[in-house]
């Protein structure tokens, strides 16, 4: 691809997107989503953009700061935004943080969506689209523990009514009122393998063994247990027991291969930002699946699905509504419940009034 397009404009800018309404975790109670939002504009007026996302201002500023040190040291125009990662990933600018991989995240993908949209092309065909791969099993991401028994029931129906065929629901309270809570969602999500479930690592190994047995099928459990009992669990977890996934936190690749190789874990999910970036998510990719590892990826919805298009059977692709008012129409399935992989770029526009609105410019350069 022909980088040499002359100058490209860099913008950063802060943005704080508000939820709805604040959400309970076992990870903790937000109300607002932080971002780092990068636009890429050529002189056709074509932009690209990357995001960073964290649930505090102050991992924003870190990452802004790691942002204009990597800009620093890349070459100019859209190629020097495309290399981020290698100049990042190399260690010599920028602390071996998450908020530098973040960085680069951000950077990267913004030169990447900016590239495509100039070819005409979505991401995944720069970066491998399968044979076949123009639209990808989805699943809602929701039903977190600060919403009562009514409100689950209105979320699950809302979810059906959108397209879902698949949904994941929070747990990580006492096994009855986890149990529950699971029961309304099964009434609108009946299948074997329609719901998934995040504990956040709520659990000790034998409260999740306990939760296995008594929740029956399930698409998988997600982060069960602290990262260290992995191994106890899985080794503990009988024939035909609900796959354990794994993975969204970690941001070496060693570290995630190694979930698979010492722990036996069969669904990795990877986080475009905590790897660092598009290029280092398809190379961990590719490591983890010739392990053996089914694939999917952690929220960042326009990116994943052009990342997990170019993938061997990924897992369903996160629809995550966190990052939603950034966008002039958020990612959502079609009346097959699958996700278009469509184009240009990510697939989605910004919505630059909400992000003015929401945010502010804190840097721009001509490169």
């Amino acid at each position: 691809m022909d980088d040499h397009t002359g100058p490209v404009t860099v913008e950063l800018w802060a943005v704080a997107a508000p939820l709805p309404r604040p959400v309970v975790t076992p990870a903790g109670t937000f109300d607002t989503y932080h971002h780092l939002v990068v636009r890429a504009l050529n002189g056709d007026g074509v932009a690209g953009s990357g995001l960073a996302a964290g649930v505090t201002a102050g991992e924003i500023e870190r990452c802004i700061e790691r942002a204009l040190a990597l800009l620093g040291a890349t070459g100019p125009g859209l190629a020097g935004l495309v290399d981020v990662e290698a100049i990042e990933d190399a260690g010599s600018v920028t602390p071996a943080d998450r908020w530098s991989r973040w960085a680069a995240c951000a950077l990267s993908t913004a030169g990447w969506d900016l590239r495509a949209r100039r070819a005409g092309v979505a991401c995944a065909d720069l970066w491998g689209r399968r044979p076949g791969a123009h639209a990808l099993d989805a699943y809602a991401s929701g039903f977190f523990l600060s919403t009562d028994l009514d409100g689950l029931e209105a979320e699950a129906r809302r979810y059906r009514e959108a397209g879902f065929r698949t949904v994941k629901a929070r747990v990580g309270m006492a096994l009855d009122d986890d149990l529950e809570r699971l029961a309304v969602v099964r009434r609108h999500f009946p299948g074997s393998l329609d719901v998934a479930v995040d504990a956040v690592e709520a659990w000790d190994v034998d409260e999740a063994l306990a939760f296995v047995a008594a929740a029956g099928p399930l698409r998988w459990v997600e982060d069960p247990v602290p990262y260290a009992d992995f191994g106890s669990l899985v080794s503990r977890l009988p024939a035909g027991a609900a796959v354990v996934a794994a993975g969204e936190s970690l941001t070496d690749r060693s570290e995630l291969l190694a979930l698979r190789t010492r722990d036996g874990i069969d669904a990795v999910l990877l986080d475009v930002q905590q790897v660092g970036g598009p290029a280092r998510f398809l190379r961990a990719a590719e490591e983890l699946a010739a392990a053996g590892a089914r694939i999917g990826a952690h929220v960042f919805t326009p990116v994943s699905t052009q990342l997990l298009a170019c993938i061997d059977e990924p897992l369903p692709v996160e629809v995550f509504d966190w990052s939603d008012a950034l966008f002039t129409a958020a990612p959502a399935p079609g009346a097959d419940g699958r996700l278009p992989v469509s184009g240009p770029g990510v697939g989605t526009e910004l919505d630059l009034a909400a992000i003015g609105r929401l945010g502010a410019l804190v840097h721009t350069e001509v490169r």
